[in-house]
């Protein structure tokens, strides 16, 4: 898992943002396809995927709890891709484990997540 480093405002409680790192892989499988037609566009995206969850440090509820999945998953969408996230109060944690692309099938993101419907 990886660390994502963010600045808060003081006294604000903080959770800490941790990324699975097939989350991140595929952050990076991402950027290398768009980057392929567009140096700009691939740092867009990126960086509205890492602002999108930076985010979730001051206010991890910020986005709902995923239809398909229910709790205690959450899903935030940026462009077309929908990332799968958890948060965990008592550790102060959200901890990143999917990034998907939202016209992919739900059913695939259940078998990849181990989730039986």
């Amino acid at each position: 898992m990886k660390k994502q480093e963010s600045k808060a405002k003081s006294g604000e409680e903080i959770f800490e943002v941790l990324w699975d790192l097939k989350a991140l892989s595929s952050v990076e499988k991402i950027y290398n396809y768009i980057l392929q037609n567009s140096v700009q566009g691939a740092e867009t995206v990126k960086k509205e995927i890492f602002d999108a969850l930076d985010s979730l440090k001051i206010y991890p509820e910020r986005f709902p709890p995923d239809p398909d999945l229910k709790s205690p998953y959450h899903k935030c969408l940026v462009r077309n891709f929908r990332i799968i996230y958890r948060i965990y109060d008592e550790q102060k944690q959200v901890l990143v484990l999917h990034v998907w692309n939202s016209k992919r099938s739900s059913e695939s993101l259940f078998k990849e997540m181990n989730i039986r419907r």
